[in-house]
């Protein structure tokens, strides 16, 4: 930030350089700096469903590009809206049995059913 100071530019670029930095600031820790919790489900009747309220869920698609590990789970799928989206799942944020149980569930019915 000094550097962007001391370079020799005339102060109103300085200024405008300087604001930029900040807006583009602010838009990334409003953007990105928020932690939400999901809830996920899976039932015969509705398949995978998620939320982000208490009964708010949504049925979503698995996609076949989600990565399933023992430290991590990425989780790609498709809402109703059709947007796609990722969720980041690490083993730690769960107990182990409800982590092991996402992890074999998701690969018993989640993604053979996406892939077929």
């Amino acid at each position: 930030m000094i550097a962007s100071i001391n370079n020799g530019l005339p102060w109103l670029y300085q200024l405008a350089a300087l604001l930029i930095v900040m807006v583009s600031a602010l838009f990334y820790w409003r953007d990105y700096h928020h932690f939400q919790s999901y809830q996920i489900r899976h039932s015969e009747a509705f398949g995978w469903q998620l939320a982000q309220t208490e009964n708010d869920y949504q049925t979503l698609q698995i996609l076949p590009t989600t990565v399933l590990t023992a430290p991590l789970i990425v989780l790609h799928f498709r809402l109703q809206s059709r947007k796609t989206h990722s969720l980041l799942i690490i083993n730690d944020a769960l107990n182990t049995r409800d982590y092991r149980a996402l992890l074999v569930g998701l690969k018993i019915s989640g993604l053979q059913k996406s892939q077929s």
